[in-house]
């Protein structure tokens, strides 16, 4: 992220508008005190502290900026059931089907090999999980010369999106013009 974005999206107003998204997606789950949350691309850590206070679940949130990182972990209550730890969401440094919940806002469209960051939240999954996905998309029109001017972000439409998550149960989706929101349930 530029040094613009970091300061928009640590921004006090914008962290919490972001972690407030994050608790009220959890109403499309049947969320249990002590379920496992990872939140990939956890920023500082907001949303991850909220979701942990409120819902009585172990959180962990990942960044691949260990500057975020030290922010999220200056900012949490040292009593708090967050923990955060520097990592790729193309290589996640978890086994397999840990997470009840693994959940991603506006991350993705940060990473160039985007499929691959799904994948890696995908294999975290427990069955029967769920993956709580939001972020930006490009419009199909656009789509072909996103590609074509860049490589260092990720650029996918929303029927790549569908294609992607097609082997997941959809509990939620919301697809606008631009924006990409889902829950998905893993088989």
């Amino acid at each position: 992220m530029t040094r613009f974005e970091k300061r928009f999206v640590n921004d006090i107003g914008h962290s919490h508008s972001v972690a407030e998204a994050a608790v009220r997606r959890l109403a499309h789950m049947p969320v249990q005190v002590g379920w496992l949350y990872l939140d990939v691309g956890c920023g500082n850590g907001a949303a991850a502290r909220l979701v942990a206070a409120t819902s009585g679940m172990h959180v962990v949130g990942v960044d691949v900026d260990p500057d975020q990182i030290a922010l999220a972990r200056s900012r949490t209550d040292p009593r708090s059931d967050a923990r955060f730890i520097a990592a790729d969401a193309t290589c996640l440094p978890f086994g397999d089907g840990l997470f009840d919940i693994v959940a991603t806002n506006k991350t993705t469209h940060h990473v160039p090999q985007w499929s691959s960051a799904l994948s890696e939240m995908t294999r975290v999954l427990k069955p029967h999980g769920y993956l709580v996905y939001a972020d930006l998309k490009t419009p199909s029109w656009l789509a072909w010369a996103m590609r074509a001017m860049t490589s260092h972000v990720g650029v996918f439409t929303r029927a790549d999106l569908d294609q992607y998550f097609a082997p997941l149960q959809r509990v939620h989706r919301h697809a606008g013009w631009v924006h990409y929101e889902a829950i998905l349930q893993k088989p």
